[in-house]
């Protein structure tokens, strides 16, 4: 029997209605179906909470309210979220294809993997590849939140530092790669 882990998608935004419906669109249109998404907004003054309403049938959870910022916000679906693993796909931000999760989900299934990352796309084609191999790597580089699935169990006692404004995901996944405990591919 194949496991099928609960994903939760996480969207921030705030003021984001140019952007927002694409992101919408590209999680409510994955092909996996034990998605959980969670829409969390900033106290959005445009017409954002017009296109979260729109689709409030294809989401789990959504509030708008204010908060201190974007690590904040992602510190709220992550305390909101069910799912085993966790991805922010935040406003503007879009999976490149339908069946992506999907893919996702075969690769989880098929190691004991606590935290998984790839390749972000760009645009025009374009894609930037990680290919970070030893720790001494994140001195330099990072990994965009964006394609990271990380089990809920990787933000047990370690979420996102709200005192970074800039850096808090960094500084998160820094001490992800430090953890002896957290198994990464």
């Amino acid at each position: 029997m194949i496991k099928k882990p609960l994903i939760s998608i996480i969207t921030v935004v705030f003021n984001g209605e140019k952007k927002l419906e694409k992101t919408i669109l590209s999680v409510i249109n994955q092909t996996y179906d034990n998605l959980e998404y969670i829409v969390i907004d900033g106290s959005s003054k445009d017409g954002t909470i017009d296109i979260v309403k729109k689709y409030e049938d294809k989401i789990n959870y959504w509030v708008s309210e204010k908060d201190s910022g974007i690590y904040e916000a992602m510190n709220k679906g992550i305390l909101a979220s069910k799912g085993d693993y966790i991805n922010f796909m935040n406003a503007g931000d879009f999976f490149t294809r339908k069946n992506l999760v999907s893919e996702i989900v075969n690769i989880l299934n098929s190691e004991k993997i606590d935290l998984l990352y790839g390749n972000s796309y760009i645009g025009n084609g374009s894609y930037n590849k990680v290919n970070i191999k030893h720790k001494i790597q994140f001195i330099y580089k990072t990994i965009c939140h964006q394609v990271i699935f990380a089990k809920k169990t990787c933000f047990n006692n370690n979420m996102f530092d709200i005192r970074y404004q800039w850096l808090a995901d960094y500084k998160w996944l820094l001490e992800c790669f430090l953890n002896k405990n957290i198994k990464m591919k």
